[in-house]
């Protein structure tokens, strides 16, 4: 679903692409009850940006985004 609203917010059809990515990470977040699970941090990435270059900061998870970041990074140093 995240792929989809990338591909809906490059073709110009923003709002279903916010509504569907917002979507996504909430699907995620029940399906991964750890919130620094790569997959959901990536989405949260992606939707950090959307909404970032959409100017709607009051939709950014920024506290949520960094702790994702974190443990993705500390994941990926165990590999």
């Amino acid at each position: 679903m995240d792929g989809l609203g990338l591909l809906y917010y490059n073709t110009d059809r923003k709002e279903e692409a916010i509504e569907l990515m917002h979507e996504a990470v909430r699907i995620n977040r029940e399906a991964y009850a750890d919130d620094g699970h790569p997959q959901l941090a990536t989405m949260l990435q992606n939707l950090g940006a959307v909404l970032a270059h959409e100017n709607d900061a009051e939709g950014i998870e920024v506290p949520r985004i960094a702790s994702a970041r974190e443990k993705l990074e500390e994941a990926r140093a165990k590999e």
